[in-house]
């Protein structure tokens, strides 16, 4: 998945960086961070946005 955020902390914008071989596994990593607030940057850090790559695995269990 890879995103964007705003120093509020909210998820700006989301986008499939690789599938995960299933449409309903990629809808629900999309929907998990569509909307969603992070923690704020530390005052510190000096940038507007970031975006971030990051990888979900998944464990399917009966």
């Amino acid at each position: 998945m890879r995103f964007s955020v705003d120093r509020s902390g909210r998820v700006l914008d989301v986008a499939l960086a690789g599938s995960a071989g299933a449409s309903v596994l990629d809808a629900a990593a999309e929907a998990m961070l569509r909307g969603a607030t992070l923690p704020p940057f530390p005052a510190d850090m000096p940038q507007d946005t970031v975006t971030v790559t990051v990888r979900v695995r998944y464990t399917l269990t009966d």
